[in-house]
This record gives C-alpha cells, sequence and structure tokens, in this order.
C-alpha cells in the first residue's frame, strides 16, 4: 500500500483551496460586472436607480424642493379649484390667447399683471372671440371684449352685455334685425390670476 505523506496531503489541499478561491473571484467579477452593466441601462433609460446629481455645489435641500415642484406644477387641478391653463412667457401683450379645457373652449386676455378669461364664443352670435378687440371702460380695471362679427360688447369683469347687435355696419345690421327681439345674453367669465413664478391659473369649477 503506497503511504501519502501529510506534506502531499497539505499541499493537494492548499491548491484546492486556491482553484476555488479563483473561482468566487472570477464569478464576483462576472456577477459585478452583469450587476453593473444591468445598473447602467436603468440610469440610462432614466428609471428609479437612477443617482441623484452630485458634485461641487450639490444641496440635497435644494435637490429635493425641486423634485417636489415639478410634481407639484405637473398637477391640474389643485386642492382650492384653481386649473393651470399656461405660463407668463405664453401670452403676449395685447394679444388674446385661446386655451381648451375638457375639450371647452375659452379665451384668455391679458393686460399688465391682469389676467381674464371668458367663454369663447359670442352669446348673441357663437362666432368665436378669439380676435375680439378689448378695450378699457373708463378707469381702472374694468375692460370690454367685442365679437368681430357681431359686435357685440361684453364686460370681462362680470360678462354683462354692454353694448348689444349695434348695427353698426352691413353685417351688424343684418344680424342685429334677426336678433331684435332676443335677449342678450351675458358671457360666462371665469376667475383668473397669475402667480408670483408666472403661472396663469383660471377656476373654472365653483363659481
Amino acid at each position: 500500500m503506497a503511504l501519502i505523506s501529510s506534506s502531499t496531503v497539505l499541499s493537494s489541499h492548499s491548491l484546492l483551496s486556491s482553484s476555488r478561491a479563483q473561482d468566487f473571484h472570477g464569478f464576483s467579477r462576472n456577477t459585478s460586472s452583469r450587476n453593473s452593466g444591468r445598473q447602467l441601462q436603468i440610469w440610462a433609460a432614466g428609471g428609479k436607480s437612477m443617482p441623484p446629481r452630485q458634485g461641487r455645489g450639490y444641496d440635497a435641500r435644494k435637490a429635493a424642493a425641486e423634485g417636489i415642484r415639478k410634481r407639484m406644477s405637473n398637477k391640474d387641478l389643485d386642492q382650492a379649484g384653481w386649473v393651470q391653463v399656461a405660463e407668463k412667457d405664453d401670452l403676449i401683450e395685447g394679444k388674446n390667447k385661446a386655451i381648451i379645457h375638457d375639450n371647452n373652449g375659452y379665451v384668455l386676455v391679458q393686460r399688465g399683471s391682469l389676467i381674464y378669461t371668458v367663454k369663447a364664443n359670442c352669446t348673441s352670435c357663437q362666432f368665436p372671440m378669439i380676435d375680439g378687440k378689448v378695450e378699457v371702460v373708463g378707469e381702472g380695471d374694468d375692460l370690454t371684449i367685442e365679437c368681430p362679427l357681431c359686435h357685440t360688447k361684453f364686460s370681462l369683469v362680470d360678462g354683462d352685455v354692454t353694448e348689444y347687435c349695434p348695427k353698426d355696419g352691413p353685417l351688424q345690421w343684418f344680424i342685429g334685425t334677426i336678433k331684435a327681439k332676443a335677449e342678450p345674453v351675458a358671457a360666462k367669465v371665469y376667475p383668473s390670476r397669475m402667480s408670483n413664478s408666472g403661472r396663469i391659473y383660471v377656476k373654472f369649477t365653483g363659481i
């Protein structure tokens, strides 16, 4: 019977342990590489695992506040019922803006820091008032908008008809004659405001 020395056994054990260690480290490197590649794919896709932007000047509080602000700005309706419909930069002074909410059309009017919103169509002839002429009445913030077709004028403050089918032109005379016995109908106006950050809000409900 051949005898195996203790040194041979120890040498074989050492070789086996070394081989297992190399296999383990190789497996760890491969796993780490696969995980890193997968993590990069998630980051590239903008997934939840994307690391925060950090570096010189990074402020965790500001980053968190900015994230909250972005999430809040994406909400269409706040608790008070105000709906964001535009930004200040979307408006051009002296030019009306058409907006859509719940498949209904409205006209947004800006004069300085004042914002007005009226239903898009004239109540007299149903013509769109997006190109209606806006005028200041007296002093203050009382404005009127004039229907481009029948020339009926509406207050942008309360919607009241300030001039009804005036017959001041051939087409206006025709419409005025047809509407002579009809009662004027006030336009629907909506509370509107501009926030300090330049967001335009309109309250369509609860009025």
